[in-house]
């Protein structure tokens, strides 16, 4: 025989072990930030069913996507149980939007974002200078393609000044990659 809290630990500790790392597509609904918490809570649901989701702020810094009501998602998550409600959820540790508009949707947000802080106006604009004093490489230090572009860069001109600012080329490391390409 099993108290109630008992069995919920139970269900909760075989299910996360089951259920570790799931993919689960659909559609976000009632989205909501909790304001002191930072964490993300929301119903993913499809034609015929529905489920919680909670998405920690950790994870949710890391989304690049804005999240909204009715946007179409796949996410990584973990099933488990909310032993105080005794309610199946998931809990969300990579989200991303479906289908191809998902690299247009970030596109789109970084344009308005750009917009918003004024850097696109023609009056910021300046021309490009014919033979530029200093250059700016940001890529990996580790990339192969950078001996082809320090090669070409110098032979253009050997006294040009070239930064290199070392960064991971990928972005930040995606969890859920399209296999479109």
């Amino acid at each position: 025989m099993y108290t109630v809290t008992e069995l919920q630990r139970k269900m909760r500790i075989e299910l996360e072990e089951r259920y570790a790392n799931v993919l689960v597509t659909g559609e976000i609904s009632n989205f909501q930030i909790n304001a002191r918490s930072g964490h993300a809570y929301f119903t993913l649901k499809d034609e015929d069913a529905q489920v919680k989701c909670v998405m920690w702020r950790d994870q949710l810094m890391r989304v690049r996507h804005r999240l909204d009501d009715g946007l179409k998602v796949v996410l990584r998550a973990k099933v488990t149980i909310y032993e105080q409600g005794g309610q199946l959820q998931l809990s969300v540790a990579a989200i991303d939007p479906t289908g191809l508009g998902a690299r247009q949707l970030e596109f789109k947000e970084r344009v308005e974002k750009l917009r918003q802080e004024g850097l696109t106006k023609d009056a910021r604009k300046r021309p490009l200078p014919k033979h530029p004093r200093t250059i700016g490489l940001v890529t990996s230090k580790g990339s192969a393609a950078i001996k082809d572009v320090l090669r070409t860069i110098l032979r253009r001109d050997p006294f040009a000044h070239v930064i290199i600012a070392n960064t991971p080329v990928q972005g930040t490391k995606p969890v859920i990659r399209s296999s479109a390409r």
